[in-house]
């Protein structure tokens, strides 16, 4: 698990065993951004006793409510990676282009011109001494 404040709320939840907490989450699809991870989690909430809450949706322990949790969480991942891949091919276009994609470097700013996006410019302050 690299998520550290899910680590964190879990090492919260084994420190305090005796205690019912409720997590609140805002999107399904922001809880685990991988179905298995997904799944992963929601097990580590229940050994522990914990109830997840969520504004959007609503947890069922039924089958139906399982399978439908199971598919939110895999749209979720589905949109990850294409977003994913859309930004990387959208970057790779612009270098292909010519144009500089990563942080601009020391001496460099980027300024938005009409048309072409940020471009990468020699940062006025740099020049003076």
């Amino acid at each position: 698990m690299k998520r550290l404040g899910m680590l964190a709320l879990l090492s919260f939840l084994d420190a305090q065993p005796n205690t019912n907490f409720v997590a609140m989450i805002d999107d399904l699809k922001r809880f685990a951004r991988d179905t298995r991870f997904h799944l992963d989690l929601r097990d580590a909430f229940r050994c522990r006793g914990a109830s997840i809450e969520c504004l959007n949706f609503k947890f069922e322990d039924t089958p139906e409510g399982e399978f439908i949790e199971t598919i939110m969480a895999a749209q979720g991942a589905l949109e990850r990676k294409q977003n994913e891949r859309q930004v990387s091919q959208k970057m790779k276009a612009r270098m292909q282009d010519g144009y500089w994609v990563f942080p601009a470097p020391i001496g460099y700013r980027y300024e938005k011109i009409r048309g072409h996006g940020k471009i990468l410019k020699m940062d006025g302050c740099a020049n003076r001494k």
